[in-house]
């Protein structure tokens, strides 16, 4: 079943990015470069002067109240784009690595159909929360190349979706206890394979999720601990939601759009595409930990 949401592009908060965020961002970029500095070795307190520009504040307080905003106009052509991305986002949070190798900013594209990541395919991606070596509060996906045809996003907001499960008792009871997520074997040393949480859950007023379904399998028969009836329940009712609500945004970037999502408050979902050009479709991806604007901008709109 397809939802009116589903057939309908609707775009998210959007911002363009001005000209003084720009120039900023480029003297940092020189800067690193100019002490012979790359993206390995870059710190955040090379970027510093970006938490000061006005529109990192709007997109700090679109986040907290939307969970989700689109800011346009980031430049993709230069050779060092990795490198301003990365110190652009660091305006926002502190960044984490994002696998086993500790990178900084990941490629999402079609390099590798077989693998269990979907990121790294062209397959439609089913709607879930980021997580690997560790379970970032804010993503960021950077367009530098869209595909030839398809790819186009999908959000739902877990406060969005909080009502409708509530009406089902027993499902929401049972995503409010813990499931086992599998962290697909990309993990640093010392991280575990697994771990432990609910799909929802509530604090100071403000509703969280934590989803990825073929995770969740795959958690479960790592640790032998077979999905209840229960739980298959609940996660068929949530999959039904997702497909048929219209709560669901579905749009698509173009080159330079920037997507920033609350990883806590947003599920996300990606459908197929297809490219014919030699180069397809590139996004790039930071994963960031929240500092507290973000985390208190949250509880006061839950609280109104």
């Amino acid at each position: 079943m397809t939802s009116r949401a589903h057939s309908t592009e609707t775009t998210p908060v959007s911002i363009r990015l001005p000209k003084e965020d720009l120039d900023v961002l480029a003297r940092a970029v020189r800067q690193v470069r100019a002490d012979d500095r790359d993206l390995s070795s870059a710190q955040p307190s090379d970027f510093q002067d970006l938490s000061r520009c006005p529109c990192v504040g709007l997109i700090r307080a679109a986040l907290a109240r939307e969970g989700v905003v689109k800011v346009s106009g980031f430049p993709v052509d230069d050779e060092r784009v990795e490198l301003g991305f990365w110190g652009y986002c660091t305006g926002l949070g502190d960044p984490l690595p994002q696998n086993r190798n500790l990178s900084r900013v990941d490629v999402v594209a079609n390099v590798d159909p077989r693998s269990v990541r979907g990121a790294k395919t062209n397959r439609a991606l089913a709607f879930h929360t980021d997580m690997a070596n560790t379970t970032p509060d804010v993503f960021a996906l950077l367009t530098v190349r869209q595909a030839t045809a398809g790819g186009a996003s999908k959000l739902a907001r877990i406060a969005d979706l909080t009502d409708a499960l509530m009406s089902q008792p027993e499902v929401y009871v049972t995503l409010r206890q813990p499931f086992m997520f599998d962290r697909s074997g990309d993990v640093s040393d010392g991280v575990e394979p697994v771990f432990e949480s609910p799909i929802v859950s509530v604090r100071q007023g403000v509703p969280s999720v934590v989803y990825n379904r073929a995770r969740i399998h795959r958690g479960h028969r790592l640790v032998g601990q077979p999905l209840t009836a229960a739980q298959q329940a609940a996660l068929d009712a949530l999959d039904e939601l997702l497909a048929t609500s219209d709560a669901v945004h579905r749009f698509t970037l173009q080159s330079g759009d920037v997507l920033f999502v609350d990883n806590r408050a947003v599920l996300h979902a990606r459908e197929e595409f297809e490219d014919t050009a030699p180069q397809g479709r590139h996004l790039l991806r930071v994963w960031l930990q929240a500092r507290n604007e973000l985390r208190e901008g949250r509880r006061e709109v839950a609280s109104r």
